[in-house]
């Protein structure tokens, strides 16, 4: 329960990643690359939302259109 229910909720409070996509990625990294795929798919996943954000969503920010 922890890992499927207590962690993505948390996680999505501390990163705010919506819980269908840390779950997502979970299965599909446990699925391709077994126990590793699914213990450091929430940390890819969380850093490219961070990077996506940093570069798109507040770069269109910093030069209105």
């Amino acid at each position: 329960a922890e890992g499927y229910l207590l962690t993505p909720l948390l996680q999505r409070r501390a990163v705010d990643t919506p819980a269908l996509l840390v779950l997502g990625s979970q299965l599909i990294a446990g699925a391709l690359w077994g126990v590793l795929g699914f213990m450091f798919a929430t940390p890819i996943v969380a850093s490219l939302l961070v990077v996506v954000r940093r570069l798109y969503v507040e770069g269109d920010r910093a030069h209105p259109g």
